[in-house]
């Protein structure tokens, strides 16, 4: 069953160069007892290029976190490892 969330968990952006800026079109993938969620980011969507429709702005990056269930809401450390075996079933 889904609930929305108190907070959009993909609003802040992350650390790595390519994860600075909002996530998009998230995806959830189940592996087991771990969750995953997969999204895009535009690393060239930022303030200094709005109004830009170049290859820099619609360059797409994938990026992944572990999903955890904490205080009765999903979170996510966008700037942590996540390590997905994606072998497992």
């Amino acid at each position: 069953n889904w609930e929305k969330q108190p907070h959009p968990i993909l609003k802040q952006p992350g650390r790595y160069q390519d994860d600075q800026v909002i996530g998009q079109h998230p995806d959830v993938l189940v592996l087991g007892d771990r969750a995953y969620i997969y999204n895009l980011t535009h690393p060239g969507s930022i303030p200094k290029n709005i109004g830009i429709d170049q290859c820099v702005t619609r360059r797409c990056s994938i990026q992944v976190a572990e999903l955890f269930y904490e205080n009765g809401a999903i979170t996510c450390y966008r700037d942590r490892p996540a390590m997905v075996d994606l072998n497992r079933k």
